[in-house]
């Protein structure tokens, strides 16, 4: 009895993969592989991604171009890699996490039509993934995606990951922008300084010939006879990586208060470095109201937000800093002071 029971599983078995021989033969090579590629939004080799296109229905656009130093944006203005590497890891891990019920479908793709996003994702210069991506779902733990000239939406997750993914995939340029202030290297720097508006005692200027020959100017032109060299040098250090918190869209409401915050208020302080290439960048910080019912250790109101500053870049952005982010640019004049050493 054992033995034409496992004789009747072979024999079904056999006539199933008959069948689905049969099926594949009879449907074409396409329709179980179209099936399958309608929810495959994973990628697997993002290393051969060279080029990533993103755009929504503000409209707003974004071209992401691999070059040989680096993320750019159009291939020109560096991008921001925490971004770039956010990207990159939702699409080598984002999978199918379940179908979207038939009765959610209509909302899905009106939703998705009218806010969704476009992606269009480039390997070695050839078109490879084309989708569109729209809102989250009811529980906020997946988020609707549907292939291009798909026949529906899908629900798509990263496992393990307690979230909706659409707010990875934002068009917005000034978004993708990387936050580095300066971006000058130490050894290109040729002239640097920072003008503090409250306190020009403090305020100083440095020269360079190279790392070993610098002056320290004070706030009236007068050079200092002697230095701390290794704090000019540290000094010089910081216009290479020092980022700002976040840029200021038209969106935020500091945004349209730019006229009245330079008219108002005097600068905190002016910083300006100047490269071998007599490139000049400069950054202007202005003190933001405190919130109100804030207070110091010593029980007395805050005037003025003791953890950030607008400023603006002479690039146009107009940005939020932070003095701990700045703190190591932020030097005084007695910092070059000998003693100090």
């Amino acid at each position: 009895m054992k033995k034409k029971t496992g004789l009747y599983i072979i024999g079904i078995g056999l006539l199933a993969i008959i069948a689905f021989w049969l099926l594949k033969k009879n449907m074409g090579d396409s329709t179980v592989a179209k099936l399958a590629s309608e929810y495959d939004f994973r990628i697997e080799d993002t290393a051969a991604i060279d080029r990533i296109v993103i755009s929504d229905k503000s409209p707003a656009s974004v071209n992401l171009v691999r070059t040989p130093t680096g993320w750019k944006i159009d291939g020109k203005k560096a991008a921001r890699m925490d971004a770039i590497e956010v990207l990159m890891e939702t699409l080598y891990r984002q999978e199918l996490r379940n179908f979207v019920p038939e009765n959610s479908k209509n909302n899905v793709l009106k939703n998705m039509n009218v806010k969704g996003r476009e992606v269009q994702v480039f390997q070695n210069g050839k078109l490879t993934k084309h989708f569109f991506v729209g809102g989250e779902t009811p529980d906020q733990n997946g988020t609707y995606m549907m292939m291009k000239d798909a026949s529906q939406p899908y629900t798509v997750h990263i496992q393990g990951f307690n979230g909706y993914l659409s707010t990875r995939f934002f068009a917005n340029q000034e978004l993708w922008m990387d936050r580095t202030i300066f971006g000058f290297d130490n050894l290109d720097v040729k002239r640097a300084g920072i003008t503090y508006t409250d306190r020009p005692d403090q305020s100083f200027e440095v020269e360079v010939e190279d790392l070993e020959n610098i002056r320290v100017l004070d706030g009236d032109g007068n050079v200092l006879p002697a230095i701390n060299l290794q704090a000019a040098q540290y000094f010089l250090a910081t216009f290479r990586g020092t980022k700002y918190e976040g840029l200021i869209v038209p969106t935020d409401d500091a945004y349209h208060k730019q006229d009245s915050i330079k008219q108002n208020q005097k600068p905190a302080f002016k910083i300006f470095a100047t490269n071998k290439k007599d490139e000049t960048v400069t950054l202007t910080a202005y003190y933001i109201p405190a919130a109100p019912d804030t207070y110091d250790t010593d029980g007395t109101p805050y005037v003025w937000d003791p953890d950030r500053l607008y400023a603006f870049i002479s690039d146009g952005r107009f940005v939020l800093v932070q003095y701990y982010g700045m703190g190591p640019m932020l030097r005084t004049l007695p910092n070059f002071f000998p003693e100090n050493s």
